[in-house]
């Protein structure tokens, strides 16, 4: 974004799900939160993590919905209804079941987001993608 990179788009993972799992610290039965790296599970579909999960609809139209997505990106560089991110609006999409696009206004302090949904995607509850025809940057 500070070099006037006009395709960054960010995203928020929010699907809470088994799938993978088992690849991480039990947290108890009352607590199943979004582990970070979850949503790469999604993303590349890979077949020892869901033959070895119990996966249900919803975990497969996530996972469809995000290949979609990303394969919309790499074709055109556009996704549909996931506006890009820029200093002056943090626009971002929250995947899950029902993919909604979300915004913030920048606060004039650096560093700070004016909270407009209740949500801070900086707090989050997963990682955030920045995604770019040319390059990504994994960030928290």
């Amino acid at each position: 974004m500070l070099n006037g990179d006009r395709h960054v788009r960010i995203y928020q993972f929010t699907h809470v799900s088994e799938v993978g799992r088992n690849t991480v610290p039990d947290t108890g039965a009352n607590w199943k939160p979004v582990f970070k790296g979850q949503d790469m599970y999604f993303i590349t579909m890979s077949e020892t993590i869901w033959s070895n999960s119990s996966y249900t609809a919803q975990d497969r139209q996530v996972a469809d919905q995000m290949g979609q997505r990303w394969s919309d990106f790499v074709k055109t560089g556009q996704v549909a209804n996931w506006d890009t991110t820029s200093q002056q609006n943090y626009n971002y999409c929250n995947l899950n079941t029902q993919a909604t696009q979300q915004a913030q206004v920048m606060s004039s302090k650096p560093g700070y987001v004016k909270q407009e949904n209740g949500i801070n995607p900086k707090m989050g509850l997963s990682v955030s993608l920045r995604l770019s025809p040319l390059s990504y940057d994994i960030h928290q």
